[in-house]
């Protein structure tokens, strides 16, 4: 099929639901053109050119300005759209997925892709939101051929604050389980420390990391060589570091500044004990599927997609946001290298049973097939 992913930003300096979501459905043979501004997400390092992958397309158009992390573009011709097979719309809240709804001729098979599960921080972008879901969205979604959401997180979303009645698939976007896999060998990331814990994320304040760090001042004791590792960059990197200052954590709190290219990521993931993502909410969640993939056991909170990919108590364990003293807890509890290993093995076998790119491949390909 000849399919058009409609999305605001697309890279593939990193991994991303949409790149990982292209490279699953480009395993079917499809033709896949992406539709996308030319800024970049506040995430993303845009690379100079994108990596080539056969069948994929990518169409960069004008931004005149990005708003609140949404781009406004031109330069997108609606008689394009006759040439795609199916539309897919990267939610129904920005600027370029409702202009693409509102110029489409009827006839055109659209699917509704939705990552969303929470409000973000930001009270007016939420007042936006809400607004938008009682209006535009709700027609969006009304008029859709079908509904993805990511997560049964964003179904249960979309289903509370849109007042939806639709049916909704939940199809989990899925990690290259062939790529990020269990490495053993040389310490060369992680090498100081007994038990290491590592977290990977953008350092802002969603991230929850001031409760992983607080955790850490709590098994000081109990576990005098524990090591965290924070992988990332961002706006509360100053306000971490005099955290870590004041409760007198420097022996055992590390920032990892410098680049790692991602190639190194599985070895990243490999050297760690313990994955810990304790984020207070989450669009998805691809790094704890990553190390999961890589056989490692994780903590993390009861938001976005780890709701769904951690079994508590067999692959890792779910805690409430917020919560130090869970969070020590359960680190305490992976003090044991046996159990380590044992989660570590279930939850790599899950995520090749659930989320692998085979699974949301063919889950997609059913979905298309029944259009």
């Amino acid at each position: 099929m000849r399919l058009c992913l409609v999305t605001p930003y697309f890279t593939t300096s990193l991994p991303s639901v949409e790149y990982n979501l292209v490279q699953s459905l480009l395993k079917y043979g499809h033709e896949i053109t992406i539709l996308t501004s030319k800024r970049r997400a506040p995430r993303e390092i845009m690379p100079k050119s994108f990596k080539e992958l056969q069948g994929l397309r990518v169409r960069c158009l004008p931004t005149i300005v990005d708003i609140g992390k949404n781009p406004i573009i031109l330069g997108f011709n609606a008689k394009e759209f006759k040439n795609y097979d199916v539309i897919f719309l990267q939610g129904s809240d920005h600027f370029i997925c409702q202009r693409v709804f509102f110029n489409l001729h009827f006839g055109i098979r659209k699917i509704l892709l939705y990552e969303r599960s929470t409000y973000l921080e930001s009270p007016i972008r939420n007042l936006i939101v809400k607004f938008l879901n009682k209006t535009i969205n709700k027609k969006i979604i009304n008029n859709m051929d079908k509904i993805v959401a990511y997560s049964s997180e964003a179904k249960k979303f979309l289903e509370r604050e849109v007042n939806t009645r639709r049916s909704i698939t939940v199809i989990h976007i899925g990690v290259d389980t062939e790529f990020f896999k269990p490495i053993e060998g040389e310490q060369r990331c992680l090498k100081e420390g007994g038990l290491k814990i590592l977290t990977v994320a953008r350092l802002v304040k969603r991230k929850g990391l001031d409760y992983l760090i607080n955790s850490i001042y709590f098994l000081k004791k109990d576990i005098p060589n524990i090591k965290l590792y924070i992988r990332g960059s961002g706006p509360e990197q100053r306000n971490l570091k005099n955290l870590v200052k004041s409760l007198n954590l420097e022996n055992q709190v590390k920032f990892l500044e410098e680049p790692i290219p991602q190639e190194m990521m599985p070895l990243l993931y490999g050297e760690c004990d313990i994955y810990v993502q304790p984020s207070l909410f989450e669009p998805y969640g691809l790094t704890v599927l990553e190390a999961m993939s890589c056989g490692k056991p994780v903590i993390a909170t009861k938001v976005g997609v780890f709701v769904d990919a951690i079994k508590n108590g067999e692959t890792g364990f779910l805690i409430e946001p917020q919560s130090s003293e869970q969070l020590a807890n359960k680190i305490l509890e992976l003090n044991d290298e046996k159990k380590r290993k044992k989660m570590g093995k279930k939850a790599r076998m899950r995520i090749i049973r659930n989320f692998s790119f085979d699974t949301c491949g063919r889950e997609f390909q059913n979905l298309l097939s029944n259009l």
